[in-house]
């Protein structure tokens, strides 16, 4: 069957019908080529992709501030998200469907809508943060984190040759955890175009740990949905040079064919040069170079782990993306003093704790000794061999433990007076009679108790422990009803109720543009009913008072005068103040702890609910009174109330 005749647009390449007069994406004069200025509409009246205006409002809160980019099949604007005071800085993903039949434009919304959705519900800091997505005029919208910084190919490009090994190695660590993470999702996901134009490391100001630079994937394949028929062979091809064979229409893709592909990126940055094709491997396996064969400073180990994941059988590369993880650490091309080693020790998918934040890992653990004379206590490293302890957790968990006993790090511990657990290291100072510690083996061992005994000491505990002040302030902004969030949350508040002993003073508080304390600090025993009955009636509304309720219960707790306890504010928001009196930083000194507050030691714990929420601002706010922020959603906010409650 015959297809009708096509012309390319002069200005973008677009294949247009004959007839057309002008280009179905770019709006141009199809007849001599790009004349004139682009216009915003087609004749159709649909947008024209990437010409947007200055300025132009999108979705109703979006403005534009200028084009970022533009390539076959969608525009990158960057825009100020206008529902915030603070005017939150997004990226805006605009799809280009005109080279679309009607019937195959239909088709690419519903699809675009289900992996929206999916993108949405992503939370990882090596991916970008989604937030919405929305259709107009004609054209589907993805909205996300605008992240400052360069791509892989661009660093390479101002480097003008190979790349330093540790940093490229480093980022590799981060690229197997996000891969991780992709491929175990309940429905696991293939990123299939893996490459250094894809990933782009951010400015220094936005790295959490390490001077290396924090990776992010980039151009997440959600444009595929939008390309034709006709093109459908490139959906799944990825590019060349980094696609494995499979993806050539030879096989199934899948966890092993993201595993190719970060090793042709680790080829590319590490020699400069792009790697031979699949196809042309198989037809003549001259055309490929080895690695060290094209820069001989690659250290062997990493020589031979580009090599292995880029076997050209999916079966003879590594089988999951934490199995070249473990490869590249237990390599040792990445010393434990290195930045990229470091961060990894704090990567979020080989943890089992993921939601509990980095800054607590950062904080050296003292050691005591009482003055009677040395103490001496073992802490195992235990990896559980419960049902729910999957083969990869167990194996992250292996990779630590050989961390915590390599020599550096054995070394580092004695230097806090710890006495290393692995034999090799000598004891040396401080375990030694010059600083009251007797520096040989533990000469007698005291039997383990009994059940009773254990039984008795938790009962004790219960009844000794220093108690707890605590007001839980909860964000009902209207915001809180999308996506079942206020639902997630009362659970959340629910189980860290049930956490507090009788003797615990446990309030609530609730804000939106109005403060309203629905319970004022006072022991939970006799009124723990009564703030589950609270917490189940909250519903949500209006705008978001943060800073003002943080500073009215923190002075209420000034107020109050249970010297012994241990007094907190726990607050979590999932948007931006909008309705304070207070600025942050009035409220930041009030309640630090040097400033009006000091001395009260009065903690305030912050949860970032959503993507919404301004992170930077709670980790301020935490972070002035010696508290904590986190990061919660709807799947794990009762998980992070749990660790909250375990401080007391």
């Amino acid at each position: 069957m015959g297809q009708a005749a096509q012309i390319p647009c002069g200005h973008c390449g677009t294949l247009n019908n004959v007839s057309d007069q002008f280009c179905a994406n770019c709006g141009y004069l199809l007849a001599g080529g790009p004349t004139g200025t682009i216009p915003v509409l087609t004749p159709a009246g649909r947008r024209v992709t990437g010409a947007l205006v200055r300025g132009e409002l999108l979705g109703g809160r979006y403005r534009n501030v200028e084009l970022v980019g533009k390539g076959g099949f969608g525009a990158v604007y960057k825009a100020n998200d206008e529902r915030f005071q603070g005017r939150r800085v997004v990226a805006i993903k605009e799809m280009s469907d005109a080279h679309l039949s009607p019937q195959e434009r239909s088709q690419a919304l519903k699809d675009f809508r289900q992996e929206a959705d999916l993108l949405v519900q992503l939370k990882h800091p090596n991916l970008p943060d989604v937030s919405d997505f929305f259709e107009e005029h004609g054209k589907a919208y993805l909205v996300m984190e605008f992240i400052e910084g360069r791509t892989l190919a661009k660093v390479q490009d101002d480097a003008g040759g190979p790349l330093d090994e540790q940093l490229v190695m480093g980022w590799a660590l981060q690229l197997c955890d996000v891969l991780s993470y992709l491929h175990t999702q309940p429905q696991p996901i293939v990123f299939r175009d893996l490459k250094p134009s894809n990933v782009m490391v951010t400015k220094p100001s936005n790295v959490m740990v390490t001077k290396n630079g924090q990776v992010k994937l980039i151009d997440f394949g959600i444009a595929r949905v939008f390309k034709s028929t006709a093109a459908k062979d490139t959906t799944t091809l990825g590019s060349r040079g980094y696609a494995p064979l499979e993806q050539y229409g030879r096989g199934q893709s899948d966890a092993r064919s993201d595993i190719y592909a970060l090793g042709a990126t680790l080829y590319d940055l590490l020699t400069n040069t792009v790697p031979a094709d699949a196809p042309t491997r198989r037809v003549n396996p001259l055309a490929f170079e080895a690695p060290r064969q094209l820069n001989p400073a690659i250290s062997n180990g990493t020589g031979n782990i580009i090599l292995k994941a880029m076997a050209e059988e999916s079966k003879d590369r590594y089988q999951s993306a934490l199995e070249m993880f473990q490869a590249i650490v237990a390599s040792g091309v990445i010393p434990a003093t290195s930045p990229g080693r470091s961060y990894a020790a704090a990567l979020p998918n080989f943890a089992t704790i993921p939601a509990l934040s980095t800054q607590a890992a950062t904080l050296p653990a003292p050691s005591t000794y009482p003055s009677e004379g040395t103490f001496y206590s073992d802490h195992p490293f235990v990896i559980p061999q419960a049902g729910w302890v999957t083969p990869a957790k167990k194996a992250a968990a292996q990779v630590f433990r050989d961390y915590l006993l390599s020599t550096p790090q054995q070394q580092k511990a004695l230097q806090y007076g710890f006495r290393p657990a692995n034999l090799s290291v000598k004891v040396g100072a401080p375990i030694d009679a010059a600083h009251g510690v007797d520096p040989r083996p533990v000469q007698a061992i005291l039997n383990v108790p009994s059940a009773d005994v254990v039984q008795a000491v938790e009962t004790s505990w219960k009844s000794l422990r220093r108690k707890v002040d605590v007001m839980l302030i909860l964000d009902r902004s209207g915001s809180m009803n999308d996506t079942g969030k206020i639902g997630a949350a009362r659970q959340g508040l629910l189980q860290f109720v049930s956490m507090l002993g009788d003797l615990d003073g446990l309030g609530l508080t609730i804000f939106n543009d109005s403060i309203n304390v629905l319970s004022p600090v006072m022991p939970l025993g006799p009124n723990r009913q009564k703030i589950r009955d609270q917490i189940n009636a909250i519903t949500a509304c209006c705008n978001t008072r943060l800073y003002d309720t943080i500073d009215q219960q923190v002075k209420a707790l000034v107020a109050l005068s249970h010297d012994r306890h241990i007094k907190v504010v726990v607050v979590l928001t999932d948007g931006q103040d909008d309705a304070s009196a207070l600025t942050r930083d009035q409220l930041i000194n009030d309640i630090a702890a040097s400033g009006p507050n000091a001395g009260n030691g009065i903690k305030v714990f912050t949860i970032a609910y959503g993507s919404d929420a301004d992170v930077k601002d709670l980790q301020a706010i935490a972070g002035a009174t010696g508290g904590q922020e986190y990061s919660g959603t709807s799947q794990n906010i009762q998980q992070v109330y749990l660790q909250i409650s375990s401080f007391f």
